[in-house]
């Protein structure tokens, strides 16, 4: 089999099957599974189709033994341990976005949350001001009428004692014409008692 047409073999199971007969050896290309390739470079350094299996070494050649009947064995083997890992990892990573979108949906929640007391704060503070000013028209009110009470108080009681005086003056007027009438009609009578004891007198 000539070089050109070991480098035809493209795809990774007919690097396989070449393989597992035992028929050539590549070193390198497509026909060969990434994990058999990458052990090669690191073998050998190249990765360039060289050699029949019958006769590794060649002119230009690194490879300076052929590779084991096993190493597609242990490239499976080393396969599956990396789909293990990956596998492993995309769990690991399916988990860590769940808990990222747990995380975000209980953040949001949180924040809605804050936003709420934030909102209930300030609604809060708005009517606490409005209680405030309200309680300071409420005390401007009180002082207003209490200022108002006491001048009608005042006026009242001046009122009560004007009253007072003119009612004392109305009855000591009163009296004083009571007085006077009744000296009057003392001074009527008088004469009249007189006479008519005189005439009792007489009588007798």
């Amino acid at each position: 089999m000539s070089i050109e047409k070991v480098k035809m073999l493209k795809t990774v199971q007919a690097g396989r099957e070449c393989w597992e007969k035992g028929t050539i050896l590549p070193i390198g290309g497509e026909s060969l599974h990434p994990i058999i390739l990458q052990e090669i470079i690191q073998r050998t350094g190249t990765v360039e189709v060289l050699s029949y299996k019958e006769d590794p070494i060649k002119k230009g050649s690194k490879l300076k033994t052929p590779l084991d009947n096993n190493s597609l064995l242990e490239a499976q083997r080393k396969e599956r341990e990396l789909n293990e890992r990956l596998n492993a990892e995309r769990v690991k990573a399916e988990e860590a976005v769940l808990m990222s979108k747990k995380f975000a949906k209980d953040f949001q929640e949180t924040k809605e949350v804050l936003e709420g007391i934030k909102m209930e704060n300030q609604s809060f503070a708005s009517r606490l001001q409005k209680m405030e000013k309200s309680l300071e028209g409420l005390k401007s009110a009180f002082s207003s009428f209490e200022e108002k009470t006491k001048k009608s108080l005042t006026e009242f009681e001046k009122r009560v004692v004007s009253d007072n005086s003119a009612k004392e003056d109305k009855v000591n007027f009163r009296k004083d014409e009571e007085k006077e009438t009744l000296e009057k009609m003392r001074e009527r009578v008088s004469p009249v008692k007189s006479k008519k004891i005189i005439i009792r007198k007489r009588g007798k």
